[in-house]
Order: structure tokens, then C-alpha cells, then sequence
């Protein structure tokens, strides 16, 4: 093999590793969350296309490798690559048919079709071909689904994560257009390792982006939250605010004094001098974060990865605004009613 035909095929075990990575990571997410009905799926999908994307390349890169070092065409090896990619579209499905709910059975047919069509196929030029034309599409269409299902319904961090994501799925499929054997016979197989390094990047990126969730009703994150305090060291309640504007909230410095006391029971029951970071109960969660011996304390409906970033990004904002307020401090929380700002812009209420 050349130099250029050397580099892609090492960058493609690279590709087909980081894939693998990805697998692994979110099985584990898989696997935490499988007990909460549906909520698994998008994950299940997400599993899927990341362990055919690894057997595809995989199985891909050795049959490659025989052509190119004894000019032997193994079209079954071909064969079960492309089918494995399909697999990984297939995928896909479980993540869009949660939220589209209906075009799991558009995106099967699709995919069924193409794997009857690759059966007849018999030499390696034609099954390229195909390939080309029946993915393109695929790779136009999911950004597409991303845009509306993702990106559009979001704000802040998780559009951000989420547009990486789709940046990722695009670079994917640009990577995978610039490896297509037409495009190096002519270019030359430097354009062959290029693609494959785009791929790597926007693979790494397509995960990244989905690893921000810890659900998908992350996607509805402003359901889930309830009430906010901020707990001073001597345990008055500095700040309250309800999420919900028909629920008010009384006797704050009792509530705070409660959760408090709950803190501190249960750290010493477990006997760690950790902070206690999340309290369930029932159908309620209670996230806690201290900064400085202040309390600050969150209460939600559902955990939330999410959240729990927006909760730590709030205590810090609130100790760079109220510095030199909690310094001279004496006990008179009117000089803390800025908050009600800061939680305005830090949960994207206004």
C-alpha cells in the first residue's frame, strides 16, 4: 500500500474505535435508564448506531486492506459493511420515532428497500454506487430532523451541544462522501485519509452533542423545575422563587431550615463528609449545591443532568454579582433582590 492508502487505512481503525468509545458510553446510559418506559430508546437508537458504525468500518477497512494489497474484491465483506451501515441508520429511528413518533415506519421501508436491493447487487462498483445514492439522502435528511426535533425547541447550553451535534452528523457525511473510491482513483488517496479524518472529528462531535443529555425530556427542562432557595450560612433564606407563578411560596426560612436538617442528618447517617447533592423523594427531586457554606437549593420534578449545570452556573454567577454584599453582610436579605434577575436569565425566563 502507498503512504496516502497507509494513513486512511490506520485513520479508519481510528474511526471505527472512536465509534466503539461511543457505544460503550452510551450503553451505560442505556443501561441506567431502561426501568423509565420509553425513555430508553432514544438511547437504545443511539447505542445502535454507534456499534454498527463500528462493525461497519471495522469489516470495511479489512476489505479495503485486501484490495488494495492483493487486489482481491471480498464483496461479502462489502456486503455486511453496508448492510451495518444501514443497521446504524436504522438506529436513528428509535431517537427521531420518540419525539415524530410516526416515521419509524418512512425511515424502515426506506431501509428495507435498500438492503433487498443490495442482495442482487454482484460486483463492488455497482454496490458503490448504490451506497452512494441511497445514503446521501439520509445524511441531507437527519440534519434536517435535528434543526426541528433539537435545536429549534432549545435554548443556551443544549442548543449549543446540539448544534455541534448536527455539525458532527454533516461532517460525518461529508467524511464519508470524500472516501468513495471514485473521488480517490481521480483525486488521488490523500482526498480518501482527508475524508476519514473529517469523519473521526464529526463522529466525535455527533456524541459529544448527545452526551449532554441525561433524558430527552431535557428537551422540556422548564417543566421540570419547581422552586429555587439560597440558604445563607447562618440558615436564613436569602432568595425564594417559585417557577410555577400560581404557587407562592410561604415560610421559606422553615423550608430551608428543614432541608437543612435533612442535609446534615443524612451525611452523618452515611458517615462522609461530602456534600449531599440530590434528595428523592417521591415524585419530587431536591438538588443541592454549597458554595462558600451558602446553600443553594433546587427543587424539580425529574433529575436532570441538565439542570444540575444550570444549578452549579447559578451559584457561581450569584457569588461574582453578591461578592462584596456577602463580605459586609448583616442580615438584611434586601440587598440580594437582584437574584430574581439573575434566575430570570440564568433558567431563560424572560
Amino acid at each position: 500500500m502507498e503512504f496516502w492508502e497507509t494513513l486512511g487505512f490506520g485513520l479508519t481503525h481510528i474511526f471505527s474505535t472512536c465509534a466503539f468509545i461511543l457505544f460503550l458510553v452510551f450503553l451505560n446510559k442505556f443501561i441506567r435508564i431502561r426501568k423509565r418506559s420509553r425513555e430508553h430508546l432514544p438511547f437504545l437508537g443511539l447505542t445502535i448506531v454507534f456499534l454498527c458504525t463500528s462493525i461497519s468500518y471495522f469489516i470495511a477497512v479489512w476489505a479495503d486492506y485486501y484490495l488494495w494489497e492483493y487486489g482481491t474484491v471480498r464483496l461479502g465483506m462489502y456486503l455486511l459493511s453496508f448492510n451495518a451501515m444501514y443497521t446504524s441508520f436504522a438506529g436513528l429511528s428509535f431517537l427521531f420515532e420518540y419525539i415524530f413518533k410516526k416515521t419509524k415506519y418512512l425511515i424502515t421501508i426506506y431501509l428495507i428497500i435498500c438492503a433487498i436491493l443490495i442482495v442482487f447487487l454482484r460486483d463492488l462498483e455497482t454496490l458503490n454506487n448504490l451506497t452512494l445514492y441511497t445514503s446521501a439522502p439520509m445524511f441531507l435528511i437527519i440534519p434536517l430532523f435535528m434543526y426541528y426535533i433539537f435545536i429549534k425547541p432549545t435554548s443556551g447550553f443544549l442548543r449549543q451541544r446540539i448544534s455541534l451535534s448536527t455539525l458532527g452528523i454533516v461532517m460525518v457525511g461529508s467524511g464519508i462522501f470524500l472516501r468513495f473510491s471514485f473521488l480517490s482513483e481521480s483525486l488521488g488517496w490523500h482526498i480518501y485519509a482527508i475524508g476519514t479524518m473529517i469523519a473521526i472529528i464529526g463522529l466525535c462531535l455527533f456524541g459529544y452533542g448527545f452526551a449532554a443529555f441525561s433524558t430527552f425530556t431535557d428537551l422540556n427542562w422548564k417543566e421540570k423545575l419547581r422552586e429555587i432557595f439560597v440558604v445563607a450560612p447562618n440558615g436564613a433564606c436569602v432568595y425564594a422563587y417559585s417557577f410555577d407563578q400560581n404557587r407562592s411560596i410561604k415560610d421559606s426560612d422553615l423550608i430551608t431550615g428543614g432541608f437543612s436538617g435533612i442535609q446534615l442528618l443524612l451525611s452523618e447517617m452515611v458517615q462522609t463528609s461530602e456534600t449531599l447533592k440530590l434528595i428523592d423523594y417521591q415524585n419530587v427531586k431536591i438538588m443541592l449545591e454549597k458554595v462558600l457554606d451558602y446553600n443553594f437549593i433546587l427543587i424539580i420534578k425529574e433529575e436532570s443532568a441538565f439542570l444540575r449545570y444550570k444549578l452549579e452556573f447559578f451559584s457561581q454567577e450569584f457569588f461574582e454579582i453578591f461578592k462584596d454584599v456577602i463580605k459586609n453582610w448583616f442580615n438584611n436579605i434586601n440587598f440580594f433582590k437582584p437574584t430574581g434577575t439573575l434566575i430570570q436569565r440564568i433558567f431563560e425566563l424572560s
